[in-house]
């Protein structure tokens, strides 16, 4: 039966943690907020080497309605983009 041959070696993803620096230090962040006032969800990206500060939440502190619920590591670009009430992720 044909199918779909993969052809990308492993990556490492990390998620709701922070990676080792080395890893933090080449590899995206992406940060997935939510409004709590329009239930709007928004996937912020942060590229390596941008300058961009990173403020993750602490944990065991309360919930702070504009930290990240979700984040993640990752070598590959990634695209995100909604299918009814399903979200997609596309490793590009």
């Amino acid at each position: 039966m044909p199918g779909y041959a993969y052809t990308r070696p492993v990556t490492n993803v990390t998620q709701d943690t922070a990676p080792a620096i080395n890893l933090a230090a080449v590899n995206t962040f992406y940060g997935f907020k939510m409004d709590h006032t329009t239930s709007r969800v928004t996937v912020e990206q942060v590229t390596p080497n941008s300058g961009d500060d990173i403020d993750l939440p602490d944990d065991g502190a309360e919930a702070d309605p504009e930290a990240y619920k979700h984040w993640l590591w990752n070598e590959y670009n990634l695209g995100f983009s909604w299918s009814g009430d399903r979200l997609l992720m596309e490793v590009k």
